[in-house]
């Protein structure tokens, strides 16, 4: 009986240590993210890729994935007028509120691509697949520059751009990855 609590314990405790690690809807607002930077159509490595660095920055900064992937990913942060729906984005029978009215009979097609997407991120958090772009910290397009201190870790093809993912040189701890944060982003772990 003591070793059945023992167990049910250290299984209520590692849940819980996931949960704090991830924060909540990690995964939703992780595969809102990687949809916003790469659209529809991109390779499943390249939304992990997303993730990990979103992980990644997480883990070195002390804060949430969850809360990482909403303040990292411009396409969360501050999406033009026309894409608004990336952050409303759920998996649900209906499209969100500011869905693009003309593709809104194509909305299952979306919601069944989003929730592979989720569990695409869901299983990257939970460390259940392998690493797409091994040590990460960063990710833009091939209009963006490659951050001072960085090298291309990876890249994929996505529609016709590129997405890169930099990996510092020599990342030896969280203050290193503080010149490739944006300015909005100042105070990451204060609020949840």
């Amino acid at each position: 009986m003591r070793l059945i609590a023992l167990c049910l314990l250290a299984l209520v405790a590692s849940t819980a240590a996931f949960a704090q690690r991830t924060g909540h809807d990690a995964a939703l607002w992780n595969a809102r993210a990687a949809v916003g930077e790469l659209g529809w159509r991109a390779p499943d490595d390249a939304y992990a890729a997303i993730v990990e660095v979103h992980l990644r920055r997480a883990q070195l900064t002390g804060t949430s994935a969850a809360l990482m992937a909403r303040r990292y990913s411009a396409a969360i942060r501050r999406p033009p007028r026309h894409r608004r729906w990336v952050r409303e984005l759920r998996v649900s029978a209906s499209p969100p509120p500011s869905w693009p009215p003309h593709l809104g009979g194509a909305w299952q097609r979306y919601a069944e691509q989003l929730e592979h997407v989720r569990e695409l991120a869901s299983d990257v958090l939970a460390g259940r697949r392998e690493v797409a772009c091994e040590g990460a910290t960063h990710y833009g397009g091939l209009m963006d520059s490659t951050p001072a201190g960085h090298a291309e870790a990876c890249r994929w093809t996505v529609g016709r751009g590129a997405q890169l993912f930099f990996r510092r040189e020599n990342l030896a701890n969280a203050a290193l990855i503080a010149d490739t944060v944006p300015a909005s982003i100042a105070g990451w772990g204060r609020r949840p």
